[in-house]
This record gives structure tokens, C-alpha cells and sequence, in this order.
């Protein structure tokens, strides 16, 4: 943290300076991280809460979208949320116990 910046005032009238203190200027906010457009294999695999074999054999089956970006299998974050979504099941009365877990199972 900087020391406050000392500034001198000698008005005309007033030959004696005085001094005035005032604060350091605030510091700046922290640069927001990069935007994210693709994951990795195994990003996509945490994010998904599955294994990168999973992944892999989603991939192979053509199950999960992916983009190859020149030689590399990448994840678009977009496409995997779209993914996601089209998978979803929205809950019903009765698909959980009262205590959270699976009444069919």
C-alpha cells in the first residue's frame, strides 16, 4: 500500500504553505478471469461428475458433443449445456423419499 500524497498549497495571500493529505487513489479491481469457450477431456469429465473413460466412450458412441480443435478433442461449454438440458427430467411428486434419495431404487 502506498503512503498518502502530500500536496502544498501556497496561496497568494498567504505566504505560509500549509499541507494537505489525502488518501492513496483505491486499488484497482483484480482482472476478471478469461471466458472459457471449450473444456478439456477430463474438465468436461469434472465438470459432468463422470469418469474421462466415460467421456471417452460417450465421444466414441456419439453420444456427448465435442469439436475438434486441429488435433485435439475439445468440449464446447454451450454445446455441452444444451447437452445437459435436452437430457434433464424435470422431477415429479414422488421421485424422492423424504429423505432425498431415490424412491425407485
Amino acid at each position: 500500500m502506498t503512503s498518502p500524497r502530500p500536496i502544498s498549497i501556497a496561496p497568494a495571500a498567504n505566504p505560509t504553505p500549509f499541507r494537505i493529505t489525502l488518501p492513496p487513489p483505491p486499488p484497482k479491481p483484480p482482472e476478471p478471469p478469461p471466458i472459457r469457450l471449450v473444456l478439456s477431456r477430463a474438465e468436461a469429465a469434472a465438470a459432468l461428475g463422470i469418469s474421462a473413460r466415460t467421456i471417452d466412450a460417450m465421444v466414441k458412441n456419439g453420444e456427448l458433443p465435442f469439436a475438434r480443435i486441429g488435433s485435439r478433442v475439445t468440449f464446447p461449454v454451450g454445446a455441452l449445456l444444451a447437452w445437459l438440458a435436452d437430457r434433464t427430467i424435470p422431477a415429479r411428486p414422488g421421485d424422492l423419499d423424504s429423505d432425498g434419495t431415490d424412491a425407485a431404487g
